[in-house]
């Protein structure tokens, strides 16, 4: 019976709650991997006149930053 009364807790209007800002920091975090990455290679490309080699190169590894932060949380949440 107490475990039926946890799973049917809720706020005030009988939804559910659930943790949105923690899965919006996820999306942020790969989001800013990848601006962060783009302007530093953006830089880059600048410094050392590269065309735009720089700001996808900086891009990519933003993003598999973000993606490698993602799945790793993502581990630990399954091991949960």
């Amino acid at each position: 019976m107490h475990e039926l009364a946890q799973r049917r807790i809720g706020d005030a209007h009988g939804r559910r709650r659930t943790n949105w800002g923690k899965f919006a920091g996820y999306g942020l975090n790969l989001a800013v991997g990848i601006v962060l990455g783009y302007f530093i290679g953006r830089w880059v490309d600048q410094r050392y006149g590269w065309e735009s080699r720089g700001a996808l190169t900086g891009a990519a590894l933003g993003f598999a930053g973000g993606m490698y932060l993602f799945i790793k949380e993502a581990i630990k949440m399954n091991k949960d």
